[in-house]
């Protein structure tokens, strides 16, 4: 579930940056000159807005998932036993289902 709320936003920024390009070219079109540098500006600027955005947002990802791994190895360490009780019921659930096929 979590995993849905980081990428819902970085979907609809991607979303976004190809409405404004979209919309920018269809502007250009009828375009010349002074007013299509404009438009290039605009577009190249909110390019640059939304990759450093989407920058971010992996680097704010991937912190999270080395706190999430380190969170996850101090646990291991500090009750292993309870660690290997719920890999071998995942396994062993997960060996259940299969053989059921």
């Amino acid at each position: 579930m979590k995993s849905k709320n980081v990428t819902s936003p970085l979907s609809a920024e991607f979303e976004n940056i190809f409405q404004d390009v979209e919309s920018l070219l269809k502007e250009a079109d009828s375009l010349g000159g002074k007013e299509f540098k404009d438009v290039k500006e605009k577009l190249m600027a909110r390019l640059t807005s939304a990759k450093e955005e989407i920058s971010q947002k992996s680097e704010d990802f991937t912190d999270k998932v080395h706190e999430t791994s380190t969170d996850i190895s101090e646990k291991i360490s500090d009750e292993p036993w309870k660690a290997i009780g719920t890999a071998a019921l995942a396994g062993l659930l997960i060996g259940y289902l299969f053989a059921r096929r």
